[in-house]
C-alpha cells in the first residue's frame, strides 16, 4: 500500500512538471525553443547533408574552418573524424580531442565548423563529418597546409 502511494505521488509530480514545461515553452518562439525540440518534428525524415565540405588550403599557423551542414538531424549526432585515423575529435559541439587547438562551433541549429587553430603541417590530411544514422552518412573535406607565407 506504501508502494502505491509513492508511485501516486510520481505521477501527479511527473504530471505537474510537463504542465509546467507546457506552459514555459507556451510562451517561447520556436526559434526560442530548444533546437533539438525542433527537430524532432522531422522524426520520420532521414538526415542529410546540405552541400559538400569545401577542401581548404591554408599557410602554416594560420587557422582552417570546414563547415558541415545537416537537415532533418532527429535524434542523431553529428561527428568530426581525422579521417586517416577514424580519431574523433568531436561529437555535435563538444571537443573530445586533447588537442586545445580545435574547436567545434555549431551554428543555427543545422551548421558545425571546424576550427583547427595555429595549423601545422601534421594537420594536413582529410577530416570527415560524419552523421550516426544506420547507416552511417559521412562527408569529407581535405585540408592542405602549406609553408609559412614571407611577410615584407
Amino acid at each position: 500500500m506504501e508502494q502505491n502511494v509513492y508511485m501516486q505521488i510520481s505521477v501527479v509530480l511527473l504530471l505537474l512538471f510537463f504542465m509546467m514545461v507546457d506552459r514555459c515553452e507556451g510562451s517561447l518562439t520556436p526559434a526560442q525553443q530548444d533546437p533539438n525540440q525542433l527537430q524532432q518534428l522531422s522524426v520520420d525524415l532521414e538526415p542529410e547533408f546540405e552541400g559538400t565540405i569545401q577542401n581548404i588550403s591554408s599557410p602554416t599557423g594560420r587557422e582552417a574552418i570546414l563547415t558541415c551542414s545537416v537537415k532533418n538531424l532527429g535524434r542523431y549526432k553529428v561527428g568530426w573524424l581525422r579521417a586517416s585515423d577514424q580519431t574523433v575529435l568531436a561529437l555535435q559541439g563538444r571537443v573530445v580531442t586533447q588537442n586545445s587547438r580545435i574547436s567545434v562551433v555549431h551554428e543555427d541549429f543545422h551548421t558545425w565548423r571546424l576550427r583547427i587553430r595555429q595549423l601545422r603541417e601534421s594537420d594536413r590530411g582529410c577530416y570527415m563529418c560524419q552523421i550516426n544514422a544506420s547507416p552511417m552518412k559521412k562527408q569529407i573535406g581535405c585540408i592542405d597546409v602549406q609553408g609559412k607565407l614571407c611577410s615584407k
